[in-house]
């Protein structure tokens, strides 16, 4: 059978000092006497809705097409298309 030893003195002060550091350190962290501070608006960037390809642009028709929103202004020939 196993044979058990009893923990000495030390390791129980040891343990129970950690135990009881952290609680106090834990209850001080959360406490706090000022109310969270309200968040600060994101500015919001001018969007437009378009169809863009699921897979390879030069092969895609209507039903490898997804709607997506874009940033507005985007005029990267890679990144558009002209449907015919």
């Amino acid at each position: 059978m196993w044979k058990v030893k009893r923990m000495n003195t030390a390791h129980i002060v040891v343990l129970t000092t950690a135990d009881g550091t952290g609680g106090i350190a834990a209850y001080l962290a959360n406490r706090s006497d000022n109310p969270p501070l309200p968040a600060e608006p994101v500015a919001r960037l001018p969007a437009m809705d378009a169809l863009v390809a699921k897979g390879d642009p030069i092969k895609a028709d209507g039903a490898d097409l997804m709607a997506a929103v874009l940033p507005a202004g985007i005029r990267a020939p890679s990144l558009t298309k002209t449907l015919k």
